[in-house]
């Protein structure tokens, strides 16, 4: 009966000086990454489209605010280490002012002639537009998609509605054209 209940003593033992050296080695300085010492391409990664301002929720944004990728981008141009950006976008559901704002930030990279790289996972009209002319190479994954629908428009048909209002529309026409007005 004795040796049942000890059997357990050295398993535990064992166990708590396992978390004690795993607890120590925690403690121990690490070491910072070496600083380059020669060129070097800065990797810029934006899983998700920048957030617009600098608080997000109740911890701020899980990813990088637009003001603060434009200022890594800027920083890119102006470092004299580093000879080339690679930008790796996730998918980028962004509106024409912010992919904007990133492609004027793209280009001051390439005026400073440093080249740069796009990658994208997916890619819409005004985020693959927009940066495409700014980018010297752009690259997509294989398994991504290309979301390019161009610019719509629709045409409005009101001639009953003005007829009911009784208002008269005045057409000027240019030569002749089956039905147009």
């Amino acid at each position: 009966m004795n040796r049942l209940i000890a059997a357990p003593w050295p398993s535990a033992c064992l166990l708590a000086c396992a978390t004690l050296v795993a607890g120590c080695t925690s403690c121990l300085p690490r070491s910072e990454p070496a600083e380059p010492s020669g060129p070097v391409a800065q990797e810029i990664v934006l899983s998700e489209p920048p957030a617009a301002g600098e608080a997000g929720g109740l911890f701020g944004p899980s990813h990088p605010s637009l003001r603060a990728t434009v200022e890594a981008i800027d920083h890119a141009a102006k470092d004299p280490l580093v000879k080339g950006l690679f930008l790796r976008f996730g998918g980028m559901k962004n509106g024409w002012a912010t992919v904007a704002e990133l492609a004027r930030a793209i280009a001051r990279v390439r005026a400073a002639h440093k080249p740069v790289h796009c990658h994208f996972e997916n890619a819409d009209n005004a985020s693959f537009a927009l940066l495409a002319e700014s980018c010297d190479r752009l690259s997509m994954t294989p398994a991504g998609y290309l979301d390019l629908v161009g610019l719509a428009a629709q045409v409005l048909y009101a001639e009953p509605l003005l007829d009911k209002l009784g208002v008269r529309a005045e057409v000027v026409r240019m030569g002749r054209f089956k039905n147009a007005a």
